[in-house]
């Protein structure tokens, strides 16, 4: 079982605050493996290891948002400066939750949200995605259309029996042992990929946000983190997801002390998907798979559909306009004033 990231203190299942997390230490957390330590620490151990736990978060608020705003910059985007490019780029937070909905179903995914940004040039446009993630899984692969038993979405009993295996004290199912000449266990790698319709929604109806529908496709950016180049799918359904035998889309993936920094980019116009437009709105979405939790296909951690917003190169100030506009009626004013005494002198 993983331990909590206590660098998002917001996931606390026991309250994010100095005070919740020595409660949850004191009495611990019923139905989870976390012991109560009421009686094993003094107060004041129990209050230093809060301070030490509640030093390494940010702030208890995570502030998600539901817009990604495109910045535009000058320079060329090169993916060799990686996140650095970014640096204008506003920050969105975006949360993930389990996919339930269809078969390859993940409950508790560790990723819980991803960090955006976006920038575009005069021919390109590229998005930053991180999130964190204790370990990075390189080796194996992984890909959107892969099936997951379904032994895998049973209870951890049930799992167990299913394996050969037994349950250990936590709960979980624990791994059987290979049979002797038997194939290892696949495994898998981290990914992550970004969702856009195929084409612009023309009203307010999006394609399902579960790799699109047999009406409305969507356009996958997938990044398998065990390999350097980017792959592209085209998907009207998860029982429907087909590769591109030529991606349009480049990435570059980092891992550096618990976090993974991924760019992709894209031409503004390509045939294989939308354009993305200055002053345009954009729908888009992301998932991410964890390797070590052997997430792959279905079961991954999602978004809902969020909006991108590419914006304009100069954006105008409504400040000079309203200046002038008030110049103009003050001295119109002052005509007519002039124009009146004169009549009335007259």
């Amino acid at each position: 079982m993983q331990p909590a990231d206590f660098t998002q203190r917001w996931t606390f299942r026991g309250g994010p605050t100095r005070e919740d997390i020595f409660r949850t230490m004191t009495t611990g957390l019923n139905g989870t493996p976390m012991p109560a330590f009421g009686d094993a620490l003094k107060p004041e151990e129990r209050w230093a290891i809060t301070d030490y736990m509640y030093s390494l978060g940010g702030d208890d608020d995570p502030r998600y948002a539901n817009l990604v705003t495109a910045k535009h910059v000058d320079d060329p985007i090169d993916l060799a400066k990686g996140a650095a490019a970014f640096e204008k780029a506003p920050v969105a937070r975006v949360p993930l939750v389990g996919q339930i909905m269809e078969p390859g179903r993940e409950f508790h995914p560790p990723v819980v949200s991803v960090l955006v940004q976006a920038i575009y040039d005069v021919s390109d446009i590229a998005f930053l995605v991180r999130w964190n993630d204790m370990s990075a899984e390189t080796t194996g692969s992984n890909s959107p259309a892969l099936v997951v038993p379904i032994e895998e979405e049973e209870a951890p009993e049930a799992a167990a029996a299913a394996g050969g295996g037994a349950v250990d004290e936590w709960g979980e199912a624990a791994p059987a042992t290979p049979a002797a000449g038997a194939a290892p266990a696949a495994t898998f790698s981290d990914a992550v990929a970004i969702q856009l319709p195929v084409q612009l929604p023309t009203g307010p109806r999006k394609p399902y946000f579960l790799f699109g529908d047999a009406q409305d496709g969507v356009d996958l950016w997938f990044a398998d983190l065990a390999r350097s180049t980017a792959d592209q799918y085209t998907a009207k359904g998860s029982a429907a997801i087909a590769a591109l035998d030529a991606a349009d889309v480049a990435s570059v993936a980092h891992y550096d002390r618990g976090e993974w920094s991924v760019v992709f980019k894209r031409s503004l116009t390509a045939a294989s998907g939308v354009p993305f437009a200055p002053g345009g709105f954009v729908p888009i979405a992301f998932s991410v798979w964890d390797g070590g939790s052997r997430e792959r296909g279905n079961k991954r951690g999602l978004t809902q559909w969020q909006s991108l917003y590419i914006e304009p190169q100069a954006v105008v100030s409504a400040k000079g306009p309203a200046i002038e506009t008030g110049l103009l009626v003050f001295g119109l004013e002052i005509l007519v004033i002039f124009w009146v005494r004169r009549k009335q002198a007259a």
